[in-house]
């Protein structure tokens, strides 16, 4: 698994909607909609725990992106930045409502 983490991938390309990126979205999608139409079973303590969770997963997912940039060599202030803001911004910028 490590060839896909390096810094110049040399394997295959990205094809879109191939049958690997169909299964990721429609299991994105069925997540999605799990949490839709159970949102009313589940107790506000397990909701506080799904958000929670899934904050922790997108703080991970980030400072994972970010790790992997500057072990790659590939993080630079100049490019990263602007994106670094923007991104801090948008987690920021207010409390978003959740359909849980």
């Amino acid at each position: 698994m490590s060839e896909y983490f390096l810094a110049d991938y040399t394997g295959g390309a990205f094809r879109f909607f191939d049958t690997a990126h169909i299964a990721a979205l429609l299991l994105t999608v069925a997540l999605c909609l799990f949490f839709i139409v159970f949102r009313r079973r589940f107790t506000p303590t397990q909701r506080r725990a799904i958000r929670v969770k899934m904050a922790a997963l997108l703080l991970a997912n980030e400072i994972g992106y970010h790790l992997w940039r500057i072990v790659t060599q590939r993080w630079f202030l100049d490019t990263m930045t602007p994106c670094c803001h923007c991104i801090c911004a948008a987690r920021l910028s207010g409390r978003v409502r959740s359909c849980c």
